[in-house]
């Protein structure tokens, strides 16, 4: 009896894994909790990364989207220090962690729903590294008849692909830098000479000269400015 009951035991245990990766694993389509069409594209990347193929709140891969503060997880009208809810005047910035994927701070997870994440830093270095995809600056009609300009990343694994565009930003100074700048948001803090934790990584595409980079306060053969956390950039949610 014991025999048989080891063996009626062994098929439950082998049924384990299957229930085990639908848990984990995240809707590649459908429709976001903010309602976003959600079309995740496997671009054949070492991690297993899957790309969205637009920008939150974004109708089209080639329309904007919306812009987020770091860490906040709604839009507004202003992105300036005294709108950002995590800054306070004479105390400075708060440190709500050195990584806010899949936290209560990361707005891809609030607006789409769980295991839809803001990049890491790794993630976008990832994407960005020439040994698995390359960058074509291009243009892409919007829903606002204008032609949006930006990067199409294609994988050199199965040749599919996404769009960037040049979003801008929502700064102190306005919306501004449309066809000229891409600003992603990483969700991973920027640690080198960060004390004031005033800074967080992106992705920086500039459509000028054709740069793309990880963007900090000290980037090395880069433009030497900072990516502050109040500042509305551009959310390209991704999923494991």
């Amino acid at each position: 009896n014991s025999s048989s009951g080891t063996k009626t035991n062994t098929p439950k245990e082998e049924t384990t894994p299957p229930k085990t990766e639908e848990k984990q694993t995240t809707p590649l389509t459908g429709r976001a909790m903010n309602g976003d069409v959600i079309n995740m594209v496997d671009l054949g990347l070492p991690s297993g990364t899957k790309w969205a193929d637009r920008n939150i709140g974004a109708l089209t891969p080639a329309n904007d989207g919306q812009y987020f503060a770091w860490g906040e997880l709604y839009t507004k009208s202003e992105y300036t220090k005294d709108t950002y809810e995590f800054y306070t005047y004479r105390i400075g910035y708060t440190n709500i962690g050195s990584s806010i994927a899949g936290t209560k701070y990361d707005a891809a997870t609030f607006n789409w729903g769980e295991g839809y994440t803001i990049p890491t830093y790794s993630q976008i270095n990832e994407l960005m590294n020439t040994s698995y995809t390359t960058w074509t600056k291009t243009s892409q009609r919007n829903t606002n008849g204008k032609d949006r300009k930006g990067y199409i990343v294609r994988s050199k694994k199965n040749g599919k692909s996404i769009f960037l565009p040049f979003a801008g930003e929502i700064d102190e100074h306005g919306k501004r830098n449309e066809d000229s700048y891409g600003f992603y948001w990483s969700s991973t803090l920027e640690s080198f000479d960060n004390s004031s934790k005033e800074y967080a990584w992106l992705l920086f595409m500039d459509g000028g000269y054709g740069k793309i980079q990880t963007w900090n306060i000290m980037t090395v053969n880069g433009p030497v400015h900072g990516s502050s956390r109040e500042d509305g950039r551009s959310i390209r949610p991704v999923c494991k």
